[in-house]
């Protein structure tokens, strides 16, 4: 689950466009942000380009590109 919500869901909510793409990697970085400290579980992220990577896919689905990945 990304931030509390299944794979499943996410894959509904990105079908519906509307910046899901950003939404879920924001919520993924703060839940990583959260737990990191006790779980030690990430080496590194790259917020900017991750929400910049985000804010691409949020487009081209908005513009009706379907994909394997999006």
């Amino acid at each position: 689950m990304a931030g509390g919500i299944t794979m499943a869901e996410a894959r509904v909510r990105l079908a519906g466009g509307g910046g899901a793409s950003e939404a879920l990697v924001q919520r993924s970085l703060d839940r990583v942000s959260a737990l990191d400290g006790t779980l030690n579980a990430v080496i590194s992220t790259a917020p900017e380009k991750s929400l910049a990577l985000a804010h691409g896919a949020d487009r081209r689905l908005t513009a009706g590109e379907r994909t394997p990945v999006l």
